[in-house]
């Protein structure tokens, strides 16, 4: 999403180049249990079985490409 913005204003670069992190290992990082799920039913049963939980749990839900984002400032919204 950076590199598109950057692309808008410019047409360059910089410091774009970013990587997801692997949830997975951040959950175990930080000492709590990580989940992965694929779709929309898997989502729904994680989120009901860990609320009935005391604990943190990540969950990583992969969304896929998100459209690019028109950022307005606040006098352009106004407008």
């Amino acid at each position: 999403m950076k590199r598109i913005q950057q692309m808008r204003f410019g047409g360059r670069t910089i410091a774009s180049d970013l990587h997801d992190p692997d949830m997975m290992k951040l959950a175990e990082a930080y000492g709590v249990e990580g989940r992965r799920v694929k779709s929309p039913a898997e989502l729904k049963a994680t989120l009901l079985e860990v609320f009935k939980r005391n604990e943190p749990v990540l969950i990583e839900a992969p969304v896929g490409p998100m459209p690019p984002v028109n950022f307005k400032t606040r006098a352009q919204a106004q407008r």
